[in-house]
């Protein structure tokens, strides 16, 4: 089986990805790749060698790049969508962009790549919208579950939404800040066998974890909405213009 979890950045695909990887290790999978820091490659190479995969192996990719065509009915799809107003401001505050007119051509990316994966009719595919995720999270890793057709146990798939559960990613994340990099986004030690750095848009650098993909700041906000207090009225007019027919679409409010 193949796993792709994907979906534009800041939906919510980081946290899909954790539970699904949960959800194939207690099921006896074996995952491949071990760790994910090429996602692109990492996509390729597990197409490209699915005909040569062991009966118990399992690829479980998340990439922000899904096929413009459907691949095989062995690939399952698992994508996340959100409102792309907060999504927006939540990829400016994580890749501390401050530049608004950039931030709305992100947005605009977001929107697109959304309607491409709502655009075809794939069997193989879910849609998993971040409200619900944040809502009922033990909702969410059931449907997975089910999609998959893994049948974990009810208190197995308790346990693994409470393990990815807001506060605990929190506590993760903090670790990630206790990482020293160099200016030259060396890491320090042995630290790098575990953890990479990524440059920001403003010249710092973030800390990513090679085995969850969580990276320093993941977490931008505590409630949907926050674009208001953030934008001003200016840029929420704006914002709103190019959004609201896509928002109208997907049954977001205005």
């Amino acid at each position: 089986m193949i796993v792709l979890v994907a979906g534009p950045p800041r939906t919510g695909s980081m946290w899909t990805y954790n539970v699904t990887r949960a959800l194939l290790l207690v099921s006896g999978k074996n995952i491949l790749p071990h760790d994910l820091f090429d996602e692109v490659a990492a996509a390729n190479k597990a197409v490209a060698n699915a005909a040569k995969m062991a009966p118990g192996d399992t690829y479980c990719i998340k990439a922000h790049v899904l096929p413009k065509k459907q691949p095989p009915l062995s690939v399952k799809i698992i994508n996340n969508y959100r409102d792309v107003r907060d999504a927006m401001l939540s990829y400016m505050r994580f890749m501390r962009l401050s530049d608004f007119e950039k931030g709305l051509q992100v947005a605009r990316e977001m929107m697109s790549d959304t309607d491409h994966y709502f655009q075809y009719q794939w069997h193989n595919m879910i849609h998993i919208r971040y409200d619900d995720l944040i809502a009922n999270p033990v909702a969410i890793v059931q449907q997975i579950d089910s999609f998959l057709g893994l049948n974990v146990a009810l208190d197995e798939i308790e346990a693994i939404a409470m393990r990815f559960a807001r506060h605990n990613v929190r506590e993760m994340l903090k670790q990630l800040e206790q990482v020293v990099v160099e200016s030259n986004g060396q890491i320090e030690g042995e630290a790098h066998e575990k953890y990479a750095s990524l440059a920001n848009l403003d010249g710092s650098y973030r800390i990513f974890d090679k085995e969850t993909n969580f990276q320093t700041n993941h977490i931008t906000s505590d409630k949907p909405g926050e674009w208001r207090n953030v934008f001003t009225r200016e840029q929420q007019e704006k914002l709103l213009q190019i959004t609201s027919s896509w928002l109208n679409r997907y049954g977001f409010k205005l």
